[in-house]
């Protein structure tokens, strides 16, 4: 990995080295199953590293297809578009509490801050009132996992209070 110098781009932006760390971590992974915060810690690194990150799971399995990444369509992937469908995570943005509605059985809810690192993990039911009084205002990346630890659905949340 080439570090630049932290800050060289833009001064008033910079990040520890274990947060460029956590975010070289989240930039490795599948952005299929691991959602759009892959992208943003490729974005996000572009600034501190001239790294190309491309995960396996994108390339396409078909050879001459011509096509680099992968098709989907397997039942695994309708189940959790459905199950992304069917699940409420509101008000956003928010204040102080966030309500989750699901049908997934054994959900967790886990929220990361934009260096990658996990500020809140819980255990969902049907319908959960998660009070997250104690994040600062800013914008963060969650995801929720199914009991099998499959992601199906992510996206950011802003908290402004």
């Amino acid at each position: 990995m080439a570090v630049q110098n932290e800050g060289a781009l833009c001064p008033e932006f910079t990040l520890k080295v274990q947060e460029i760390i956590n975010l070289t971590t989240l930039a490795q992974l599948c952005p299929f199953t691991d959602g759009s915060a892959v992208y943003q810690a490729r974005a996000l690194l572009t600034r501190y590293d001239s790294t190309e990150y491309i995960n396996p799971c994108e390339y396409s399995t078909g050879q001459g297809s011509g096509n680099r990444f992968k098709e989907f369509n397997d039942n695994t992937t309708v189940n959790n578009d459905l199950a992304a469908l069917n699940t409420l995570v509101y008000p956003n943005p928010t204040t102080s509490v966030l309500n989750i509605s699901t049908e997934v059985e054994g959900a967790t809810i886990t929220i990361y801050n934009v260096t990658g690192q996990v500020v809140l993990s819980e255990k969902l039911t049907a319908i959960t009132v998660l009070n997250i009084e104690r994040l600062s205002n800013g914008t963060y990346l969650y995801k929720l996992t199914d009991a099998n630890n499959q992601i199906f659905k992510t996206d950011k949340l802003i908290i402004n209070k």
